[in-house]
């Protein structure tokens, strides 16, 4: 019997793990496909998107723009960007989720529809959000 443990992981850990997801979802007959843009200014990343979509799915992960470059429509033009991105990879609709201290605004002036919220214990909540592509 092989011993294990669990430890933190790295940076480059986030590859490795998407590498066992592509390759189950191969074997399914899934297409599983990973996305990331930034946005650079003088070297510097200053906003970012990941998603992956699988089938006609796609799904925002992580969105963030660098606080001095917020309200410059970075945000808006990486969610486009991706979007364009799934829809030409045969996406359909696009699903996201973020915390009502975050963005509960943004996604709804994108066309995205909350389908789901629930509340944590911190009075805050989580808002899922859906849209056809």
């Amino acid at each position: 019997m092989t011993s294990w443990k669990i430890v933190e992981g790295d940076t480059h850990d986030e590859a490795r793990i998407g590498a066992f997801i592509d390759a189950h979802a191969e074997a399914l007959g899934v297409d599983f496909k990973s996305y990331t843009f930034r946005v650079e200014s003088d070297g510097e990343v200053i906003a970012g998107v990941t998603a992956w979509s699988m089938g006609p799915d796609l799904h925002v992960d992580m969105l963030g723009v660098e606080g001095s470059h917020r309200r410059e429509g970075l945000g808006s033009a990486l969610l486009a960007h991706v979007e364009e991105a799934g829809r030409a990879d045969g996406c359909t609709t696009a699903s996201v989720d973020t915390f009502s201290f975050q963005a509960p605004d943004f996604y709804p002036r994108h066309g995205y529809r909350e389908i789901f919220r629930y509340p944590l214990t911190d009075g805050t909540e989580r808002i899922y959000f859906t849209k056809s592509l």
